[in-house]
């Protein structure tokens, strides 16, 4: 905005604070157009926009002695263009993108003038008998704008036209965009920088910071995001200093326009929001309480906001959750206030600006927790962001072992589907799945290393041979309702000791032994979507620190990565021989590039229970003739041969063995077809 656009506006608004209504004409015809715009910005169009501009003005007027300076001016419209919406009973959009243009729309001017009149009549301005003679002097000052409206028109015209009719920033503005003319980039220099040619990119002069874009547009009334630093700035186009009160915070920006902090009024939300009613949906109701009152922001796909629920926080944590499910996550704790941009949420936090890429993954919650990393270790924390000072929590299906909220252990707890419980007779030895009440639901192989249960299906390892280095295993899933069995996985060399559910990102995480019985070298592989897969940890897995006798242990799930301890442990003593842990790296294993799980061949098949007399005596000598002969009585399902490739990179094989580069007995990796 020009400098004598900018004192019209000043003008305007100083004359509406103490109710002139001539003050107030002015100021809608200043604004108007731009305001338009914004409206058109939120979906809407035609007649509704039109309605909720001259409801917007009114509530301008109603709220005249609150109006800011001219520069926030346009800010604090788009604020109370938000209410104004819901009011008329619209939704906002997910991500709204405000328009940069300034220019005039001659085809608005009739419209507005009448618009203005009805306005002014509807807030006791305009009597019944000066209601003509107003639209007749309107009307003709806009079909001046009409006329007279060439960005080639004198200063002095220019100045005239936008200082009577409809106040617009007119050439000085439009030069600003048209910097392909060397005369109107001079008007633009002369006027904002005392003479001084403008360049793109950032221009100081005496008023303050301004930024050209590439394509000759001025930024103005909008955020800008410069590398790590967060810009906002007014509409005369220059960086905002100092405290500014916009969409219910208040931001601080340093003497060069940088914001540096956030805050905001850390009020309960009591009214129903969008997120409200997902938590009550969710059967979370009480929830709800925790919410910071008008925290909330929707962005795509996410819906962020910030929560406190312990009365007793200084602070609230800032958190974000999918829109179309009960993913959520932590950005972080202790958090003042927050702004979402294009490219990134600033934050604020210990009075310092802080900056989360919006696609990336912030820390998953399960059941109300979150974890960080602490040096080599992971600690657990509460949703208030608290450290958790039980010995044993248990979440999501899984069990922690805790030491002052640093996390040595994690392991599946839950195996339990409705009312029925099962567990393993004897893990590594016993091939049998027994039921709560003891009695043998299921006999599979040699021995059941693992098991878990996942949207109410058992899941399990289970060692189908012990011959040769290394025995064969296989993963398993069997739908308890139905009788369902099939193989998720093809038969691979070693062992799946450790399986954990991760329902908050659809994942069973598990600890799988490639080597021989007593090995304790152990890599991560995972099941998704009825797929188990290898992970490539290749990219840390290098070194002093790796013994041959490590391992990785999957301790907590992202959306894009797994959060695991890498330990150099003793060597076991046995088949399922306690693991002495001797030192442990934090380390998070990427899920980018991943493989598919074993080799999908003809494998024996589990037996379950019928409920009439259990599961009858069956010899190793059973052909798998005979096996096949039990289908009347015994349910059982084929393993289907399936495709072997490599997912995410395009990287045919690896050139790690799964020995570690070492002999510790443990055969190589499955062979692609």
């Amino acid at each position: 905005m020009s400098t004598q656009a900018g004192n019209l506006l000043s003008s305007a608004i100083l004359r509406t604070r103490a109710g002139e209504s001539a003050g107030f004409e002015d100021l809608y015809l200043l604004s108007y157009q731009k305001t338009y715009r914004d409206i058109a910005a939120l979906g809407f169009s035609g007649e509704a926009c039109w309605e909720i501009l001259s409801a917007l003005y009114e509530e301008v007027w109603n709220k005249r002695e609150s109006i800011p300076e001219s520069g926030i001016f346009r800010s604090w419209l788009r604020v109370l263009l938000r209410e104004c919406v819901k009011q008329y009973g619209g939704e906002l959009p997910a991500v709204v993108e405000f328009s940069a243009d300034n220019s005039t729309d001659k085809e608005l001017t009739e419209r507005a003038t009448t618009v203005l009149i009805s306005l002014e009549e509807r807030i006791g301005m305009l009597g019944a008998g000066k209601k003509k003679a107003k639209k007749s002097r309107l009307k003709t000052r806009m079909q001046w704008l009409l006329t007279l409206g060439s960005i080639g028109a004198t200063f002095a015209a220019v100045s005239l036209l936008f200082g009577y009719l409809n106040r617009e920033s007119g050439a000085i503005h439009r030069a600003k965009a048209a910097v392909s003319s060397a005369v109107e980039t001079t008007e633009h220099a002369s006027a904002e920088s005392g003479g001084a040619l403008a360049y793109a990119g950032w221009n100081e002069s005496a008023r303050g910071r301004s930024y050209l874009t590439a394509n000759g547009q001025w930024m103005e009334s909008c955020w800008f995001e410069d590398e790590d630093t967060l810009y906002y700035f007014n509409e005369e186009g220059y960086v905002l200093t100092g405290d500014h009160n916009m969409e219910r915070e208040t931001f601080h920006f340093g003497k060069n326009g940088a914001l540096e902090n956030i805050t905001c009024a850390l009020n309960r939300e009591t009214g129903k929001t969008v997120l409200s009613e997902k938590m009550k949906e969710e059967g979370r109701a009480e929830a709800a309480s925790g919410i910071i009152a008008n925290s909330l922001t929707i962005d795509g796909e996410w819906i962020y906001y910030l929560y406190m629920e312990d009365e007793h926080a200084s602070l609230p944590s800032l958190l974000r959750v999918r829109r179309d499910s009960s993913n959520t996550q932590v950005i972080a704790d202790k958090v003042s206030g927050y702004t979402v941009q294009q490219k990134a949420v600033w934050y604020a936090r210990e009075n310092k600006i802080e900056r989360f890429e919006k696609d990336a993954a912030g820390a998953a919650i399960g059941a109300g927790f979150y974890v960080e990393q602490e040096e080599k270790h992971y600690i657990l924390r509460d949703r208030f962001g608290k450290r958790v000072t039980e010995e044993l929590q248990s979440i999501n299906g899984r069990r922690y072992t805790l030491s002052d909220a640093v996390i040595e252990n994690v392991i599946s707890e839950s195996t339990a589907i409705g009312e029925q419980r099962f567990y393993a007779a004897n893990l590594g030895v016993s091939p049998s799945i027994l039921t709560g009440e003891g009695k043998e639901y299921l006999r599979h192989g040699v021995a059941i290393d693992a098991l878990t249960v996942f949207d109410s299906s058992l899941y399990y390892s289970v060692m189908l041979s012990t011959e040769g280095s290394a025995p064969t295993s296989q993963i398993w899933k069997l739908n308890v309702k139905t009788g369902k069995a099939e193989a998720v996985s093809g038969l691979f060399p070693g062992r799946v000791v450790r399986m954990l559910p991760y329902p908050e990102t659809d994942t069973i995480y598990m600890e799988y032994r490639p080597g021989s019985l007593g090995s304790v070298y152990g890599k991560l592989a995972m099941v998704r979507g009825d797929e188990t897969y290898l992970l490539d940890d290749s990219a840390f897995r290098s070194g002093e620190f790796g013994t041959g006798n490590d391992r990785l242990l999957p301790i907590w799930a992202m959306d894009d990565r797994v959060l695991a301890y890498w330990e150099n442990c003793e060597p076991s003593s046995g088949i399922n021989g306690e693991v002495k842990v001797l030192d442990r790296q934090a380390v998070q294993v990427p899920l980018k590039k991943k493989k598919r799980l074993g080799e999908w061949k003809k494998s024996e098949k589990p037996l379950l229970s019928t409920g009439k007399g259990g599961i009858p005596e069956t010899t190793p000598e059973e052909t798998p003739e005979a096996v096949e002969s039990t289908a009347e009585r015994f349910r059982q399902v084929e393993s289907l041969p399936r495709a072997e490739k490599f997912i995410g990179e395009e990287t045919t094989d690896w050139t790690e063995p799964l020995d570690g580069s070492r002999d510790f007995g443990i055969l190589e990796g499955p062979t692609e077809e």
